[in-house]
């Protein structure tokens, strides 16, 4: 392969990345202006609203593909971030827009205040 039909193929992905991207901004109704792709790195991740969300290329396809709203989007990033912090497995977004079981964190989050309460009880109880 030459190097033109190299740079013609790179070329090409790269307009298909951008155009996915301005796809999924027009579905989410955001303004491009304030996302960019990270490293500058076509196809990579990009980064919105200086961190509001970070979206693989794989997971823009998807979202654009299966018609996936912004809010389910945010509520599947939260939810992997929440496992993430409980040291759980995430979940990937095709499972996650199916509807995969989910785990309730409701008694996780009671356990975690018990536990945040009594070490800030022991900090104020024995303060020097």
């Amino acid at each position: 392969m030459n190097k033109a039909h190299k740079e013609l193929l790179k070329k090409n992905y790269e307009k298909a990345c951008n155009d996915y991207v301005a796809a999924i901004l027009n579905l989410w109704e955001l303004d491009s202006y304030y996302g960019f792709w990270i490293a500058d790195e076509v196809g990579g991740l990009y980064d919105y609203g200086d961190g509001c969300f970070t979206i693989s290329m794989c997971d823009i396809v998807y979202c654009v593909e299966n018609n996936v709203k912004y809010d389910e989007f945010l509520k599947y990033q939260e939810y992997n971030v929440k496992c993430l912090d409980y040291n759980l497995h995430t979940m990937n977004l095709e499972s996650w827009h199916k509807g995969a079981p989910r785990h309730d964190f409701s008694k996780l989050d009671a356990l975690k205040k018990d536990l945040d309460d009594a070490i800030e009880s022991e900090k104020n109880n024995n303060k020097y």
